[in-house]
């Protein structure tokens, strides 16, 4: 997850970035890239544009031109004409892959630096939604040729930009959610200050979990909404946005555990030591294993993440919440039959606290 997190840059959003990526086998194709494309009739048509240029690594690693090999393509087609259509034999004629029959499928010749331009072409639609994979073929002469890299992006836009239809309303979520945040964090703020003394620990640590969903939901606004603008996400932005996520439900278990452990619900103190060093282990392996699950999510789409790896790295943060969860509920428990009796000065702390 985290790798994937750092590596922002790679495939994101309808874009993919292709800073160095190495030439194809001779008469081979592979992919690098999935687009998943709403384009209604009633709607203009989406565009692919190609930014591709080829270069070549001398001995040293330094770039030299490779304007001299020619076969090397791009192609933007349905998923299911890849497995269907592409030939299984004589893969490869005249420099070019060969399907079966007619595919809807966009080609770029990839060339060196100086005979490359970028290039934008209406993708075919059918008024469904499809999913578009990316493919870079090499049906060339491989004789002679080695060390040549592909460098530009490639991307796809729609009338409102270039979030694809599954995340282009999480942009309104965001900002509906982040003034409903505004609201309450606001009105919970300025309780808190006028009671700020006598209020106890639990209650300033709502107040500091609602200013993490605003903190996270005003980030996820603004990461969709440069990726609509630019067709590219943040990877700072995009780290921090779940890491904030990630720290909020970690925050929150903390606040619950280390107010219930202490059977003191009135304690003002932030003092983690009375839950010991297991506490803040399982809260630190919380927040890692949250963070690894949605960033894993994140990128489940463009990166045809399959089923069974979701699930692997689910599992740690699944079964550390339902620890936590059980953790606190069974000290809840504990701390409400501990109150059972008379206790005047817990009645006295929560008199002065309302």
């Amino acid at each position: 997850g985290l790798a994937l997190a750092l590596g922002t840059r790679q495939a994101l959003a309808e874009a993919f970035v292709a800073e160095s990526v190495a030439l194809p086998a001779p008469d081979s194709l592979e992919t690098h890239h999935m687009f998943y494309v709403h384009a209604p009739m009633d709607q203009p048509p989406p565009t692919v544009t190609f930014d591709l240029a080829r270069s070549r690594r001398s001995a040293n690693g330094k770039a030299i031109k490779g304007d001299e090999y020619i076969g090397m393509q791009a192609i933007v087609m349905p998923r299911r004409s890849l497995f269907e259509q592409v030939r299984k034999r004589k893969f490869c004629q005249s420099g070019r892959v060969v399907f079966e029959d007619s595919v809807d499928a966009v080609r770029y010749d990839i060339r060196g630096p100086e005979k490359s331009s970028p290039v934008t072409r209406e993708l075919p639609r059918n008024g469904n939604s499809t999913v578009y994979v990316l493919a870079f073929s090499n049906c060339g002469n491989q004789t002679g040729i080695g060390g040549i890299d592909v460098k530009g992006h490639v991307s796809v836009r729609y009338e409102h930009g270039y979030l694809p239809a599954h995340d282009y309303p999480k942009r309104f979520f965001y900002a509906a959610m982040a003034l409903c945040y505004i609201v309450a964090a606001s009105i919970w703020a300025v309780a808190s200050l006028r009671r700020w003394p006598t209020l106890f620990y639990v209650q300033r640590g709502l107040l500091v979990v609602s200013h993490a969903g605003l903190a996270q939901c005003l980030l996820f606004f603004f990461l969709y909404e440069r990726a609509n603008r630019t067709g590219f996400y943040n990877s700072s932005l995009g780290t921090a946005t779940l890491f904030c996520y990630s720290w909020k439900l970690m925050y929150a278990f903390r606040v619950l555990i280390i107010s219930s452990v202490s059977g003191d619900p009135t304690r003002k103190d932030d003092d983690a030591d009375a839950a010991g060093y297991g506490l803040q282990g399982a809260l630190f392996l919380y927040l890692l294993a949250e963070f690894n699950l949605r960033t894993v999510r994140m990128y489940r789409l463009s990166r045809n993440l399959q089923a069974s790896s979701i699930l692997l790295h689910a599992a740690p943060a699944a079964l550390l919440s339902l620890g936590l969860f059980a953790w606190g509920s069974r000290e809840l428990l504990k701390a409400a039959a501990a109150m059972q009796g008379p206790r005047p000065e817990v009645a006295s702390a929560l008199s002065w606290s309302r």
